[in-house]
């Protein structure tokens, strides 16, 4: 899975293989644009890889954990791609601002 944040540059990626590359960088927001691709990863381990990269805190709802998640997504927000794969936003906070109540 990977997850492109295009304000910086920065793509940062999990792969089952050897590969292990580390960026250390400050946590960016929900309305951060970005590009995801992920496929097939279970939806706990989607939300503790975004999770490590936002701001907010986010929420894995334990009956859907080993769910698996498949998502392709292009200059969208980060809180678009927590929406889309189910997660949840721990103090309730938006995850898109043209969200309304």
């Amino acid at each position: 899975m990977c997850v492109y944040t295009y304000d910086d540059g920065v793509c940062e990626c999990e792969c089952t293989g050897p590969i292990v590359i580390t960026v250390d960088r400050p946590r960016v927001s929900l309305y951060a644009r970005v590009a995801v691709d992920t496929n097939q990863v279970t939806l706990a381990r989607l939300g503790e890889f975004v999770g490590k990269l936002c701001d907010a805190e986010l929420l894995i709802p334990a009956e859907a954990a080993s769910e698996k998640v498949a998502l392709t997504l292009k200059d969208t927000t980060l809180g678009e791609v927590v929406k889309r794969a189910g997660l949840v936003v721990a103090d309730g906070g938006q995850t898109d601002p043209s969200s309304t109540g």
